[in-house]
Parts: structure tokens; sequence; C-alpha cells
């Protein structure tokens, strides 16, 4: 037993499963396995270098053919009797290693002239594992190989992912793989002479202005400041600094596609005119199954996918187009299903074959007040604490005069409902102003700028509007809407209104309907698709998708996740994020994209998205300094004893939903945050100089301010000591997950019934005098709301935005933490060949202890001293990591309860007029729309 633990070092052997993708790149990249090597790295020195920082490295070993197992022998000679035309493995095998090798790096070199694309290497001490998840070191590459022409430059280099400081031994392998990532070696790349590297910079990290959507102005910069976003290879028209000619090629042939299938699904149809008949209302409102689309769907999918067989071959070429042009297909596949739409949730709920009434269809105003607490943009509700609510201009004499009258008709005072928390609004004039005059000119849309004021009743709780504001410009040079209506609603008893189904069905007699304010009730349709706009433009994509992106690049610019703790911790809020915005610039928000073409800002959505982000903040974004600043929450009194700040603040609408759990899940996040952090920086020190890569953390802070935000100057903390470290990533967590969560997974449920919630005016609200029968008035509606063929074209993309996948990743669930399958690896474990002899096994897990505490000595100069068992870093951070994801699963049955609760009150806000329960911050969720799931990133 004694000589066994005696080895020479020649005794370790692993093997290695190469897996190669052949179907995410073409296959002449792999024309010659032989041609491309890999070597392991070791994070222990090189023995025969005493005192050097220089890794031990096995020898380099070549790819072999893999037999044709996973293909046919019919496939594997269509394609030149190369390879099976699925995913290929090849196994190899290193030899004569030393015994305490600890593998921490691969390294791949691809001498063919073709780039291939490597899914993942695994290696297992002496065999290959019985069980497909049993490796010892799993690197998950998921990226593309590039040819080599310097051999000294042109090579990849893959870590083993681990939430631990890399030893210096890979520290120049890491600064190679940085300056890969920003782009500092792609000189040698292009002396190529072949059109192999057309897209070598897809693996660049940089930063870019959007001069990609195809507008005559880029956002970023003077006069549109903006985000930036990650720069990558255009495949057609190129755009310059100075105009946004954008992928004009790509747009156009994406919006005829998408116009014409529309079409075709409403020709010959009855909702071609949709004002005959009161039950229209309900399949244009509701888009119910009545829509006769299904089979034209199917006839659809058919023809995609013989376009699909035909680029399937295609993709095989080099040609940029076709591979991208498959993606869009993908794509679009996904909206045609969309097509076939439920009703939305938000829609009360009739007995089939019955109508309802317009009270019933319209939405009323107890629901419209508590949307604004727990509906699909919950976020911009602001306590009123000084009249008027704007500094735009002169005192709003219109609109304090209606609110003045409502409450002297509750026996109060504008200042004694200021001073008792009573008043709220929401404010879109400053966002819209300066852009009403223009969108009016465009022929089909009407607008104004506007604020809605609400009065709240503490009980039973209720939230209710009390006045609007809609204003116009004067003139064309007029761009402060100083042309002002008010509207308020009609005094009424509960005997003159009441709902007429309330689930049981009722008559679609008009006899049998109340009677209306349809002034009143045609501003709540304005003012709601204004926060329709808002929600898209601001709450949605700006504060969360183009918000992340250049936080995205500037972490992958300077922190390698797979050896950095940050960026170890950061990695899973940054999943799909680039794909999904560069989707979205090409489908939804370039000039023809979807957003312009069915909202009514059109063209000038993305300038009144820029206007928006000049008052935005990174410090405000936190949930606690967010609540604060819009007056919806307030600091407690001091607590001595109470230590924890974010918990100091109390609600002044205690049943705010989404505030309510928001509270909840950020005290969550911060709490693992601050657990995650204090195993890695223990003091001002630590933050500033950084253990690893000497001060990578203010260089990734720098960028994400001064690269990736370089607009906005203020509401930047200094990264100065671990407090600020944690409020950051704290911050950054909320961004990319919940938040997102809160605005997105709703919105079909919210969003999807358009005489609600419609993304379309195409007429504004006639003068007080004009008289009109019931009739006219519902014709008017109609013609004011977006037209059907543009509500199935917003409908379709609301139900892909608002459907999770199988593969989404929920916040307190721990696949990223360790490896792929959720179980710790990187030590060498009781799988080897000579597994029985387990004192050979303790002596290798104590050398690996004793290697991790010597490591982490070097770099604190001190011994770990964290909470719980100093000697591995993994291990505190899975007891973290546990009590982070037994919070989430707390807090979803918390959810669960108070919602339950919730509806056998007489009124509470967490449920809607249709019985549908807030739920878009429960934390888990299945694949589908589901309404609810909070991911860890903004994945769609």
């Amino acid at each position: 037993m004694e000589g066994s633990l005696e080895r020479r070092r020649d005794d370790l052997t692993i093997v290695a499963q190469v897996n190669v993708n052949l179907m995410k790149i073409n296959l002449a990249g792999l024309t010659n396995p032989a041609q491309i090597s890999i070597q392991l790295v070791s994070q222990t020195p090189n023995a025969d270098s005493p005192g050097s920082t220089e890794p031990s490295k096995s020898a380099e070993v070549t790819l072999v053919n893999p037999p044709p197992a996973n293909g046919t022998a019919s496939q594997a000679d269509e394609y030149d009797n190369q390879f099976p035309v699925v995913v290929p493995s090849f196994l190899l095998k290193f030899t004569q290693l030393a015994d305490d090798f600890q593998v921490g790096a691969i390294i791949v070199r691809n001498n063919n002239k073709e780039r291939f694309y490597l899914d993942s290497v695994k290696l297992n001490i002496h065999d290959v594992p019985k069980d497909s998840n049993d490796w010892d070191w799993v690197f998950e590459c998921d990226s593309q190989v590039h040819p080599t022409v310097d051999p000294e430059k042109d090579f990849r280099v893959y870590f083993h992912r681990k939430a631990v400081f890399a030893h210096e031994t890979l520290w120049k392998l890491m600064d190679h793989e940085l300056h890969r990532i920003r782009g500092d070696l792609r000189g040698a790349v292009k002396h190529l002479e072949d059109d192999a590297t057309q897209l070598a910079d897809d693996l660049i990290y940089e930063f870019d202005k959007y001069n990609d959507l195809g507008y005559d102005f880029v956002l970023g910069g003077s006069p549109f400041p903006y985000p930036r976003r990650f720069r990558c290879t255009s495949l057609f028209e190129q755009s310059d600094s100075t105009t946004g000619h954008g992928n004009t090629v790509l747009q156009t042939f994406i919006h005829a596609l998408l116009d014409k299938v529309t079409d075709w699904c409403f020709h010959g149809t009855p909702v071609e005119d949709p004002k005959k008949t009161f039950g229209s209302i309900l399949e244009i409102a509701g888009m119910d199954n009545r829509f006769e689309t299904t089979i034209k769907c199917l006839e659809a999918h058919k023809v995609l996918d013989v376009f699909l067989d035909v680029f399937h071959q295609s993709i095989l070429s080099k040609n940029p187009f076709i591979v991208f042009l498959e993606k869009f297909i993908n794509v679009f596949k996904e909206l045609l299903q969309a097509i076939n739409l439920p009703q939305p949730r938000s829609v009360l709920t009739l007995t089939p074959g019955v109508g309802g009434t317009w009270y019933d269809v319209l939405m009323n105003d107890e629901e419209f007040g508590r949307q604004a607490l727990a509906g699909m943009n919950p976020a911009v509700i602001t306590r009123l604490q000084t009249f008027p609510p704007s500094d735009t201009g002169k005192k709003i004499t219109g609109l304090q005069h209606a609110v003045e009258v409502y409450l002297k008709s509750k026996q109060s005072t504008l200042e004694q409902a200021i001073e008792e928390n009573k008043l709220y609004i929401i404010d879109y004039h400053d966002a819209f102003k300066a852009h009403v005059g223009e969108i009016n000119q465009i022929s089909g849309r009407k607008t104004y700028a506007g604020r809605a004021v609400f009065f709240y009743k503490k009980h039973p709780g209720k939230l209710i509007p009390i006045a609007i504001e809609l204003s116009l410009p004067k003139d064309s040079g007029d761009q402060h809407c100083t042309l002002h209506r008010v509207f308020t609603p009609p005094v009424v008893t509960p005997q003159e209104v009441q709902p007429i189904s309330n689930g049981k069905g009722g008559s679609s007699d008009p006899a049998d309907e109340p009677v209306l304010d349809f002034w009143w009730e045609l501003a709540k349709i304005h003012f709601i698709s204004l926060d329709f706009s808002y929600h898209e433009l601001v709450s949605h994509w700006l504060y969360s998708h183009a918000a992340m992106e250049p936080i995205i690049i500037a972490t992958k610019r300077t922190l390698l996740s797979s050896v950095h703790p940050i960026g170890n911790l950061l990695e899973p809020t940054f999943r799909n994020t680039l794909n999904i915005n560069s989707d979205a610039r090409q489908i939804l928000i370039n000039k023809i994209g979807i957003i312009p073409d069915n909202f009514t800002a059109g063209e000038y959505s993305m300038k009144i998205s820029s206007g928006a982000y000049q008052t935005w903040r990174f410090d405000m974004q936190s949930v606690t300094k967010d609540l604060l600043a819009r007056g919806m929450a307030i600091r407690k009194k001091k607590d001595p004893k109470n230590q924890n700040e974010e918990e100091d603040v109390e609600l002044v609408i205690e049943d705010y939903p989404f505030a309510q759990d928001a509270l909840k899940m950020w005290t969550l996040i911060k709490h693992w945050v601050t657990g995650y952090v204090n195993i890695f920086y223990k003091s001002s020190a630590d933050v500033l100089n950084d253990p690893q890569n000497h001060g990578a953390l203010q260089h990734w802070w720098t960028e994400v301010r001064t690269r990736g935000h370089p607009d906005i100057k203020e509401g930047w903390p200094e990264l100065d000591c671990v407090e600020k470290l944690i409020e950051i990533l704290s911050t950054i967590y909320w961004i990319a997950g919940p938040h997102h969560a809160a605005v997105n997974f709703g919105q079909y449920d919210y969003a999807g019934y358009v005489i609600q919630r419609s993304s379309m005016t195409r007429q504004l609200i006639p003068e007080l005098n004009v008289k009109m029968t019931q009739d006219a008035w519902r014709s008017y509606v109609l013609d004011t709301i977006a037209t059907p063929k543009q509500t199935l074209q917003v409908m379709a993309i609301l139900k892909v935005l608002s459907t999770h996948s199988e593969e989404e990743q929920y916040l307190g669930e721990d696949e990223w933490t360790f490896n792929a399958h959720g179980k710790k690896k990187g030590l060498i474990q009781e799988n080897g060949e000579d597994v029985e002899d387990k004192d050979v096994v303790e002596h290798r897990k104590k050398k690996h202890e004793d290697l991790l505490e010597k490591w982490w000595e070097d770099i604190f100069g001190h011994k770990h001293a964290g909470t719980v068992k100093a000697a591995n870093p993994e291990k505190d951070l899975q007891k973290v990591f546990k009590i982070f994801s037994d919070g989430v699963n707390a807090l979803e049955k918390e959810i669960e309860a108070e919602n339950k609760a919730a509806r056998s009150l007489p009124w509470s806000n967490r449920i809607s007029y249709s019985k549908l329960a807030y739920t878009l911050l429960l934390p888990k969720s299945k694949a589908g729309m589901t309404c609810m799931g909070v991911p860890y990133s903004t994945s769609i």
C-alpha cells in the first residue's frame, strides 16, 4: 500500500473525449483531423523548472478519424467518407503525466485552413466512464477554432470552470485569451488568403453604436445617447459612423415576409370587416381560436421546411447569408406557431356563445389602477409630492383643477391628499412631448403626450384613476405639448354600472348595457397605449436588454468567467442576451421592424427610448433605490440592532404586489452575492487590486462606465470597497433577471387583448360637443385601436417573448455553479483504475486541498478565513448557494400562499378582474407561456 503512494511521475493517464459539431459550421473545417491538436495544461508548476510559474503541460495529441458510429455509411460516403454527419467524438489518451497533474486548461490548435466548431472536451483518469455524466473535468467550449497562422498567437485556450482564483501558472494563458477576446490578435488571422476568415470577428467582443437599424441617425453619442451594443460582423449592407443604413436587405425581407403571411392569414376570413357585429369585437380583440389560420399556418410550415431542407445542405458552404437566413426561418416558424393564439388570461372569461357587454370588454377603472401596481409595467407609478408634477412649464391648472374637484367630493384638499400619501401619477408627458407633432403627421397614427393621476383608497386598497391629461402641440414648433385636454371619469353610483358577467356570461343586447362615457374610455385607451409603448421601448428594451448588453461585453473583455470568481458569478446573467438583442435589432426595433410598424410612435420609437436613457442612472436600478426615488417606499426609523439597510424601508401602499415580491427577491439576491463575494474579497485592497489579473475588477468597471455606457456621466458608484462591489453585482443580477421577468413574461396575458391595451392609436378623441350614437361610438373605438393585422403581428411576437424555453435556468438552480451536470468536478475523485485503493484516493484529496490552501496564501498573503471550513473555497460556495436556493424555494411558497389568501379577500391588488393572480416574480416555471418564472438572464 505504501508503495502505491510513491508513484512515478509517468504513472498518470488521462483520456479525453473531444466532441465537435458539424451542424454549426461547415464540414470542410475537419478535412484533416490530424492537423488539430489538444494539449492539457496543469495548474501545478512545471517540476522541471523549480521556482517557475510555468505550468506543467502534456504533449500535444492530435485527433484521429472517429468511426461513423453516429451516422450512416451512406452519410459518410456523401461527405467524401469524412465523418458522420452528426456530432462525432474523438477519443484521445494523454500519458506520462505527473501524479499531481491537475487539469486547469486545454490548448487547441487548428492547422487546417478552415475553422471548425468545438462543442466540448471531457477528461477522465485512465478510462472512459460508464456514466456519461461522470467525467472528472468537463470543458464546455461551444465555440469556433480558427486556423493557425502564427503558432505563438493563433490557438484557443479553454479553462476548467471553477469559481476560485486561478493559480498564477495560468495567468499568461488567461492574458492570451483576453487579448483574443478583445481583438488584439485579429491582425494575424486576416493574413489568411481565403474567405474562411470572413467570420473571424465573431469571437471578438467590441463595443459599437446602434448604426444598424436603418434610420438616418445613430443611437449613441450626441444628440441621441444610448448604451453601446455588441459589434458583430455585418453580413449585408455596411453602416458607417454617421448614418444608420443598417442591414436593409435582411430587414426588408423579414418585413415583407411577415407582412405577406399576416395578409395571408386574414384573406377570406370574417374579420375583414370587424365592425359588423359585437361578437367580432371579441374575435379581433381576444384573437380567440375562431381565426381560420391553423391550416394556413401548417401550409406555411411545409413551405418553410422545404427552404430549410435546401439551407441544410447550403449551410455546409461558406455563405454567411445562408447561415443567417436559416436562423431567421427558424425564428419565423416560431412566429407562425404563435398565430394559434389562446385567449389572454387578463380577459374576463365569458360563457362560450354568449357575448359580453362593453363594460366587460373595456378596461374598467379598478383594473386600470390595479395594473399600475401589479401589471406588466409596475415600476413607473410615482407618489405625487408636488404640483405641477413636472418642471417643464407653468402650473398645470387644468389637471390640478380636475384633481381638486375630485378631492373636494371626498372632503379633502390637495395639500391634505399629498400629505396623506393618497395621490399618485404615471407621467409620460415629457417622454413623448417632443415627437407628438411629428408622429401625428404620419398617416394612420394619432397620439398625445399624457399623464394620469390616481387616488389611493386605503380601504380596501384600491388605486383609482381620477384624471387623465392628454396634450398636443399648438403648432409645429411646440415641442412641449402645451395644448392640454383633461378627462375625468363619470360620476356614477354603484347601481348605475354593474359588470354583467363576472365569469357567468351576459347579454349582448346594447339595451342591457350601462351608458358609458366614451370620452373617458377613449382617454384611457390613448393613455394605456402610451403606457404600452413606454413599456416596450423603455421599461423592457432599454432598462433590461440594452442596459445589460454593454455590461456583458465589458465582462467578456476583462474577466474570464471560467477562471475569475466575479465573471463566474455573472455568467448566468448573460445567457442568450446578445443573441436575442441581435434578433431584436433585425426584427423588432429597426426602422421597418415590428415595433415601429405596429406601435404609434413609429419611426420615432428609438428617439423616445434615447430620450429616456438621458435620465437613466445605474445607482438607481436596485429595488430599494428605485422605490425610494419614486416615493413608493420610505425609510423606516433606523433600528440600531438591524445592520441591513436594505430591509429598512416600508411601502407607502402596502398592497403593492410587484414591490412586495421584488423586495423579498432583492434581499435574497443581496444575501447570495454578499456570501459569494465575501469568500474571495476580504478588504478594500482586494477590490482595488484584485488578487487575480492585477486590478481586473477596476478595469472591468471602467469599461462598463466609459465604453459601455459612455453617454451617462452620473450615477456610477466608485468601486473602492467590498460593500460597493456587492451593491453593483446585486444590481446587475436584478436588471438581468427579476426586473426583466417582471416586465416581459406577462406581456401576452396583459397586452394580448387589444381593446384593453392597444399598441396603436389611429385617431384623436372627438371634442366634447360631438354627438354620436352608441353604435357610432363603438365604431369610433374600433377605428382608434390597432387594426386586426397589426394586432396579429403584435400578439404573435408577444407570445414568443412571453414563452420560456426548455433550457431556461431560473434563480436558485445550480447547474451553472459547478458544471453542466450539477456535480462538483475538478478534483481527482474515486473513478480511476484503482478506485479500490482508498489510501491513494485520500492521499490525492489531501494533496489537492493542500495545494488550494497554498494557492490561497500565495494570492492573499494569509490563510483563508471564510465563514466555513477554509480548505476549499468551493465548499464555501456550495453552502452559500444552498442557502440562496433554499431561500428562493421558500419565497416561491410564500408568494403562492399570499395569492391563495388574496383570492378570499373582498379586494386584493394581487388578483385581477379576470381572476389572474400576480405571479410574474414567482421564481420557477415550466417551459411555455406561464406568466411566471424568473430566469437568471434576459434570455428572450
